[in-house]
C-alpha cells in the first residue's frame, strides 16, 4: 500500500522547533546557570517594553502567552522526555507577567516583584504545588508559575495599599 507524501515534510520538525524555542524564551532556558531565573528576569523585559501601554496590554500579552506557553511546555516536554524540562522558561516569563499586573513599573516594584516571584515560585505555596506534582503537560507546568504570580501579585497589592 503506497504511502501518500506530506505537501509539507517539514512541518512537524518546524512544530517542534517553534515548541523549542517559545517554551525555552528563545533559547534563555538554555543558561547554564538557573534558567528560572533568567526566564524571569526575561518576563520582567517584556513588562518594561509594556511600560508605556495600558495595563489590558499586559494583561492580553500574559493571557496570550500563557495559552501558547501551554503548548509549547507540553510539546517540549515530550521531545525533552521530561515532565517539567529546566530548559522550559516560559512559565516563568508569564508568572512574572502576572506579579506585576496593575503594579507601578519602576525599578522599586519591578526589584521587589521579581524576589517575591522567585520566592513563591520556589516555595510553591498551595494550589501551586498540586499543580507542579498533580497535573501533567503544559498545563501543570505553566498553572504553578502562574499561581505563584498571583501570589507574588497579592503580595505587592498589598504592599502598595499599605504604603497609603
Amino acid at each position: 500500500m503506497p504511502t501518500e507524501k506530506s505537501p509539507f515534510p517539514y512541518k512537524e520538525k518546524l512544530k517542534k522547533l517553534l515548541a523549542l524555542l517559545i517554551a525555552s524564551g528563545m533559547g534563555v532556558g538554555y543558561f547554564p546557570v538557573a534558567p528560572g531565573t533568567a526566564g524571569a528576569l526575561l518576563g520582567l523585559v517584556l513588562v518594561w517594553i509594556c511600560r508605556p501601554f495600558s495595563v489590558f496590554i499586559l494583561i492580553f500579552m500574559s493571557f496570550a502567552l500563557l495559552v501558547i506557553g501551554i503548548w509549547s511546555a507540553g510539546k517540549t516536554c515530550q521531545i525533552l522526555k521530561r515532565k517539567d524540562a529546566s530548559q522550559v522558561v516560559i512559565d516563568e516569563i508569564v508568572g512574572m507577567m502576572v506579579t506585576m499586573i496593575g503594579i507601578p513599573l519602576t525599578p522599586y516594584w519591578l526589584l521587589v516583584g521579581f524576589l517575591i516571584f522567585r520566592l513563591f515560585d520556589i516555595v510553591k505555596p498551595s494550589p501551586a504545588k498540586y499543580f507542579d506534582e498533580k497535573v501533567s503537560g503544559g498545563l501543570g507546568v505553566m498553572m504553578d508559575d502562574v499561581i505563584a504570580g498571583i501570589y507574588g501579585n497579592i503580595v505587592l497589592q498589598l504592599m502598595l495599599r499599605a504604603q497609603l
